[in-house]
């Protein structure tokens, strides 16, 4: 059991969160969130654990090399890059997905140039006008394609809520693979353990893989969205008459937010 008082480091942000957690560190979300904006936004925490629970990384060593550069440079495709990469990857997919005004390119990473991230703008043709092509549901992997292998989402099939993703065959990280072009084709990337299951068969054959590191980057970003937004569905806005002040709790707040509340809107006792 980790003491509460472990939880000292914290980060708003959801991608950044998802990274520490695909790499098995434990993550906590505040209660509630105070706002004094003139916008109403909700604006959740991220509290990060000291340490992974499946391997030797600390966690203020990783923020430290990674905000001074140190991990770029030394390990560009360190798995806690390539799931900064794929989490960002996969919100920029799911925005796409949702409201698709323009189109996606791949960009490649600086510093890391067999990893690429997804911006505005027009793909290359070489892969958006590719005939050979491959099929999947799952916006996670997509995301994890793109950035690991540089396979981008060539058209979006199907109704809203049920949508399947074409893929080219190849992506650009198989253009430039030579001889070993047949280990990064698209079908053969995202081929599963299991029918139906979320594991990659590269995670049994090359647990160090790329793709697996910002699968499970991806995978890790949908599933934390996800319940986040429950979370949201369930907070309720508390708003003081006359004043800017408002606090978003849970709908079965415990006493201690409660008496957070009534600290924030100064409610005597």
């Amino acid at each position: 059991m980790i003491p509460d008082q472990a939880f000292n480091w914290s980060t708003a942000s959801l991608q950044l969160a998802a990274a520490f957690a695909s790499l098995g560190f434990p993550v906590r979300t505040n209660e509630t969130e105070f706002e004094e904006l003139k916008n109403q936004s909700i604006k959740l925490r991220y509290y990060i654990g000291p340490r992974s629970e499946w391997c030797q990384l600390e966690r203020d060593a990783l923020r430290r090399t990674d905000l001074e550069g140190t991990l770029l440079r030394e390990d560009p495709y360190h798995p806690f890059l390539q799931a900064q990469r794929a989490a960002a990857a996969y919100m920029t997919l799911l925005q796409h997905v949702r409201r698709p005004q323009t189109g996606l390119r791949l960009v490649p990473v600086p510093g890391a140039p067999l990893a690429w991230s997804l911006e505005a703008g027009q793909g290359d043709p070489r892969l958006t006008l590719a005939e050979q092509s491959c099929r999947t549901n799952d916006l996670p992997l997509c995301a994890a394609l793109a950035v690991a292998a540089g396979v981008p989402i060539i058209d979006i099939l199907g109704p809203p809520g049920n949508h399947a993703y074409k893929l080219p065959a190849r992506g650009l990280r198989a253009l430039t693979a030579g001889d070993a072009v047949a280990d990064w084709e698209t079908a053969r990337l995202m081929a599963r353990q299991q029918p139906g299951q979320p594991a990659l068969r590269l995670e049994q054959t090359h647990p160090n893989h790329p793709l697996v590191h910002a699968y499970q980057g991806a995978y890790t970003t949908a599933r934390l969205n996800a319940h986040i937004q429950q979370k949201l569905k369930r907070m309720v806005l508390l708003k003081a008459p006359g004043s800017k002040r408002r606090a978003y709790i849970s709908d079965t707040p415990t006493e201690t937010v409660l008496e957070d509340v009534r600290r924030h809107f100064r409610i005597p006792r």
